[in-house]
C-alpha cells in the first residue's frame, strides 16, 4: 500500500472482526506473530503490517519515529476501511499501539501491548551523551547490540527484505537511534486513552 510517501507491506487473513498486529523492532509480522495469525484467522480478520524498513516493506531515507509509525498505521487502517479495530502490539509495536490509541481513538476498539516502554531505559545525562555520538559510534554500538541477538533476526530479515541483505545494518542503526527516544508517551497521555487496554 502507498502510505504517506512510502510503501507498506500488509498481509490479511480470515474474516470477521478485524485485529491488527504490530511487530517489534527489527522484526516483522510473520516473524513475530505466525502462531497468533494462524489461530485468530480461523475466526477473525487478521491484518499484519510490516513497518517502513522492516520485513517486506522497503525503507525510506527518513529516520525512524514512533509518531510517524503510528501515523502510518492509522493510514493503513483508514485505507482498508477497517476501523475501529483491535490492536495487538509487541515491543516497538506496543509503543505504536499506545500512540495510535491516543491520537486516533476512533480507529482503535481495544489494545493489547507487551514489552512497550514509556521512555528510554537510560538516565537523561546518558541519553544526552549518546545523542551526541558520531555516526561511527552509533554504528559500533549497534553492532555490539546485534551480536547479542538470536541469529534468526538477521537471517529472517535477509530472506524477505526488498532492500538487500546489507541493508540490515541500516535497519539496526536506525532502530538503535529510535530506541534513544527520551519519552515515547507521557504518563498523563495514558490517562486520555479510554478504550480497554491489556498490558
Amino acid at each position: 500500500y502507498e502510505v504517506r510517501g512510502s510503501k507498506l507491506y500488509v498481509e490479511t487473513f480470515g474474516s470477521g472482526a478485524p485485529i491488527v498486529f504490530l511487530h517489534g523492532g527489527l522484526g516483522f509480522f510473520d516473524m513475530n506473530f505466525a502462531k497468533q495469525r494462524d489461530y485468530f484467522a480461523s475466526f477473525r480478520k487478521v491484518i499484519g503490517i510490516d513497518r517502513r524498513g522492516h520485513g517486506h516493506s522497503p525503507d525510506t531515507a527518513e529516520p525512524f519515529s514512533y509518531l510517524e509509525m503510528a501515523e502510518d498505521t492509522a493510514a493503513v487502517i483508514e485505507q482498508l476501511g477497517l476501523g475501529p479495530v483491535d490492536v495487538v502490539g509487541h515491543s516497538d509495536g506496543g509503543n505504536i499501539g499506545l500512540l495510535l490509541a491516543r491520537d486516533h481513538p476512533q480507529l482503535v476498539r481495544r489494545l493489547v501491548i507487551s514489552g512497550a516502554n514509556l521512555r528510554a531505559g537510560l538516565p537523561a545525562d546518558e541519553l544526552k551523551r549518546r545523542s551526541q555520538w558520531s555516526p561511527q559510534q552509533v554504528a559500533e554500538k549497534a553492532r555490539e547490540m546485534t551480536a547479542k541477538l538470536p541469529p534468526n533476526f538477521r537471517t529472517d530479515y535477509e530472506k524477505v527484505t526488498p532492500d538487500g541483505a546489507e541493508h540490515w545494518w541500516t535497519l539496526v542503526t536506525k532502530s538503535y537511534q529510535l530506541w534513544l527516544t527520551p519519552v515515547v508517551i507521557e504518563p498523563a497521555d495514558l490517562k486520555t486513552i479510554k478504550i480497554p487496554v491489556l498490558v
